[in-house]
């Protein structure tokens, strides 16, 4: 499931309410290194690299933005 908008909430709260938050880990699919920029917008939250997705509570898998685009959201 894509990340939560509560754990992105909490992520933010914890970095001291920063504007953007860099989350990095490596490709769940390809194994390739990902470096995600996550921004607070006026409509919420923007995504740049990569997707994040919570496996459980605050407990996350990344996938590259090729993977993504080449699997989606199947397989997990």
């Amino acid at each position: 499931m894509i990340v939560k908008v509560d754990s992105l909430n909490q992520m933010f709260k914890h970095n001291n309410n920063e504007r953007q938050v860099h989350f990095e880990s490596t490709c769940y699919n390809c194994g390739c290194d990902v470096k995600i920029e996550i921004a607070k917008t006026s409509a919420g939250y923007g995504f740049l690299g990569g997707v994040l997705y919570e496996a459980n509570p605050q407990s996350f898998l990344v996938r590259c933005v090729h993977c993504y685009k080449k699997i989606g959201t199947q397989n997990f």
